[in-house]
C-alpha cells in the first residue's frame, strides 16, 4: 500500500547512515560535505513534491560547490524535461527542454557519476543541446534517481555540473553518495504524487 511505501521511505530518511557518505575522494573530506547533505535534509524533511525537491537540490548544491548545476527530470513518455538551473549565486530558472534538446541519455544510461568533455561531443550533438549551450569545458552528472538495486525505479533524470574545476567539493565519489541519498526524497515524492493522482 502507499502508506506502507511512505513510511519506510520515511524510516529510511532518518536513518540514512552518514558512512555512506564517509568514503573520501582526494577531492573533499567527509566534514566538508556535511554540510550540504545537512541542509538538503533540513530543507526537504516535510516536502513531498517532485518540483519542489528539484529547485531544491539545484539551488543547493550550487551555492555549495560554485558551480551553476542543473537538475533534470522527466515528463510523460519522456518527451520532455522539466528542468532547473541554479547558479551560485542562488539565482534559478525553470525551463522545460524536448528529449532531443537536453542530451541526457548518457547520463541516465550510466549507472555512476561521468564526466563528459565538451571536445569530445559531435557537432550535431552540441548544437541541438541546451545542456551543452550552458558549458564551456565540461559537465559532471550522475543519474536520479540513482540506481542501488534491481527493485530501484527506473532512472528519469540527471543531476549536473557545469564546469567544475578539478580541485571542485564534489567529485564523482560525492556527488554519487550525494544522488543515493537524495533519492529517497525523489522516490517519496514519486510515490505520494501516484497516490494523489489515483481515483
Amino acid at each position: 500500500p502507499l502508506a506502507t511505501h511512505l513510511m519506510l521511505a520515511l524510516q529510511a530518511t532518518d536513518s540514512y547512515n552518514f558512512r555512506t557518505m564517509s568514503r573520501s575522494d582526494h577531492h573533499v573530506t567527509d566534514a566538508s560535505i556535511l554540510p550540504l547533505w545537512m541542509k538538503l535534509t533540513e530543507e526537504l524533511a516535510g516536502v513531498f513534491d517532485t518540483q519542489f525537491v528539484c529547485a531544491a537540490i539545484a539551488c543547493e548544491v550550487a551555492a555549495f560547490s560554485g558551480c551553476t548545476t542543473v537538475v533534470g527530470v522527466s515528463g510523460q513518455q519522456r518527451e520532455y524535461y522539466d528542468v532547473w538551473i541554479c547558479r551560485p549565486d542562488r539565482t534559478s530558472t525553470q525551463v522545460r527542454w524536448r528529449e532531443e534538446e537536453a542530451s541526457f541519455a548518457v547520463i541516465i544510461n550510466s549507472d555512476k557519476a561521468v564526466r563528459l568533455e565538451k571536445l569530445s561531443q559531435s557537432v550535431t550533438g552540441l548544437i541541438n543541446s541546451e545542456m551543452w549551450l550552458l558549458a564551456q569545458d565540461g559537465i559532471l552528472a550522475v543519474p536520479l534517481p540513482f540506481p542501488t538495486d534491481e527493485s530501484q525505479p527506473a532512472k528519469s533524470g540527471v543531476l549536473s555540473l557545469i564546469d567544475p574545476p578539478e580541485n571542485n567539493k564534489l567529485g564523482e565519489v560525492e556527488l554519487e553518495n550525494l544522488a543515493r541519498g537524495l533519492t529517497v526524497y525523489l522516490d517519496r515524492a514519486t510515490l505520494r504524487r501516484q497516490g494523489t493522482s489515483r481515483p
